[in-house]
């Protein structure tokens, strides 16, 4: 039952009770600052390298990674 004092339809307002929420909201503050350029293009260098060496060590040809 909806109470007349709220001010918003119940089936409009969705609750995150995820318990990782708290480390996914203080990422979302480190993006865009100083540190976080440099740290992408590391991972980006990581990432890319590992790729090279299971599609030539593990015959995966077919593989690929999502933007």
């Amino acid at each position: 039952m909806h109470h007349p004092s709220c001010a918003t339809d119940p089936g409009s307002v969705r609750i995150n009770a995820s318990a990782y929420y708290p480390s996914f909201y203080r990422n979302g503050q480190k993006v865009g600052g100083s540190n976080s350029l440099r740290v992408m293009r590391l991972r980006q260098i990581w990432s890319e390298g590992t790729f090279a060496v299971l599609k030539r060590e593990h015959k995966l040809n077919r593989i690929a990674f999502r933007k």
